[in-house]
């Protein structure tokens, strides 16, 4: 800008530095965007081996082995399962003590023989 002699020249310089320094810096907000696109980028991977033999169905051995496992973990499964309704049965019996509580006395109230008066006896 100092080597030009006109003004309209360095005016033409100044946009010109203008233009490169605003090009820059979207540059630089680009690469900035990338930079946090790729920051939350989640990379997935699926392998897979290879079969080696070309039968399809898995051998007696495998099927029995593969249908043990299955029945231990069924039975597991079950056996948790079983000792979490025990523990809520357990933290509700206060509860339903009270309701079977509450229903033998609506039933014991409601079936009990009524006395009748006793006869009065005349004294003649």
């Amino acid at each position: 800008m100092n080597r030009s002699g006109s003004v309209g020249d360095v005016l033409k310089v100044a946009q010109e530095v203008s233009n490169v320094r605003q090009s820059i810096e979207q540059i630089e907000a680009q690469l900035q965007n990338l930079q946090n696109r790729v920051a939350y980028s989640q990379v997935s991977v699926n392998l897979r081996a290879l079969a080696t033999t070309r039968s399809t169905t898995p051998s007696l051995g495998l099927q029995f082995q593969e249908t043990w496992q299955q029945a231990t973990t069924s039975v597991g499964n079950l056996t948790i399962g079983l000792m979490k309704l025990l523990l809520w049965l357990l933290v509700y019996s206060p509860y339903l003590g009270l309701i079977i509580l509450v229903g033998y006395g609506i039933r014991y109230w409601f079936r009990r023989p009524v006395r009748a008066a006793a006869p009065e006896v005349s004294q003649d």
